[in-house]
């Protein structure tokens, strides 16, 4: 309990003190302050004092307020009480969770298990055409065939380049393997390079997450996909940065699906060949064969 001298020693702290207010009204503050800080003290004491509330007590409460209550309430009640008791144990109900994908790296958010897998799909930037992609679905045509034997025999671990002509399923076979990997609770990336050029510059100077920032999270990605290699701007900037992406993924060892018309040769010339000698220890594999797209307009 507190004294009436600490409370008048408080009080002067706060400049209240005789002198200013006059002997009577000094000391009916101080009375008046006692009063109240004992009123608080008494209510903590009370508090802590009381039982803890548990599960089955809060339960028959509810069971007792369900009687006065409206239906809309009961509802509502439902509603909120689902929601809790549905959350995912994983994530709280964040959908989101922070994994550290390799040993000395920080960890990078992941959407959860618990969210669906065509929002997770979203989420990893798998564009909205490609969402039904599925290696089951996939039927062999000429020139694809291999394509799609490794696909099936993929373990998620190997790095690979997809290469060939415009049109032959690339891009479409990539995200087939991406949302394999999400359907088994994965974390993958899908990114069209030259949009990823075009993002890379827009943060240099601006709000939020920085360029640099940005190219360090997209490099420690768990799988990531760089769709259509050398469809961005032929810039010194922009092929020092792609080699620089997939020199990072490439020394880190983290699984990369790159899609490219380019050849080797030609990936040489352009980026030079010292990520060209790198690309070699990657699985290359080719589609081949009609336009896929053609085929898809004229309705065959």
């Amino acid at each position: 309990m507190t004294s009436l001298l600490e409370t008048a020693r408080r009080l002067r702290l706060v400049n209240l003190t005789p002198a200013r207010l006059g002997r009577e009204a000094w000391r009916a503050t101080v009375l008046d302050e006692h009063r109240r800080t004992q009123a608080t003290s008494e209510t903590r004491r009370r508090e802590r004092s009381e039982p803890v509330i548990t599960l089955d007590r809060l339960r028959a409460i509810q069971a007792r307020e369900r009687q006065s209550a409206s239906p809309s309430e009961v509802a509502r009640a439902e509603a909120l009480g689902d929601l809790h008791e549905n959350r995912c144990p994983k994530c709280d109900g964040a959908r989101m969770v922070a994994v550290r994908v390799r040993e000395g790296e920080p960890a990078v958010p992941m959407p959860c298990d618990c969210m669906p897998i065509d929002e997770r799909a979203q989420r990893a930037g798998i564009p909205h055409r490609f969402l039904g992609a599925a290696l089951d679905g996939m039927r062999a045509r000429n020139g694809n065939q291999g394509a799609l034997t490794f696909a099936r025999e993929w373990d998620g671990r190997r790095s690979v380049v997809l290469y060939g002509k415009y049109g032959t399923g690339k891009s479409h076979l990539a995200c087939a393997l991406l949302m394999n990997l999400l359907d088994r609770g994965e974390a993958c990336r899908f990114v069209a390079v030259a949009d990823l050029m075009d993002d890379l510059k827009a943060r240099f100077g601006g709000e939020g997450e920085q360029s640099e920032a940005y190219f360090d999270r997209i490099s420690r990605e768990h799988v990531l996909v760089l769709d259509d290699v050398g469809a961005e701007q032929n810039t010194a900037w922009t092929c020092e940065r792609i080699a620089s992406l997939i020199d990072k993924r490439y020394r880190s060892g983290a699984a990369t699906i790159v899609t490219t018309n380019l050849t080797h040769r030609e990936i040489a010339e352009r980026y030079g060949r010292r990520l060209a000698d790198r690309l070699n220890e990657w699985a290359w594999v080719e589609l081949a064969g009609g336009s896929v797209r053609r085929e898809m307009a004229v309705g065959r």
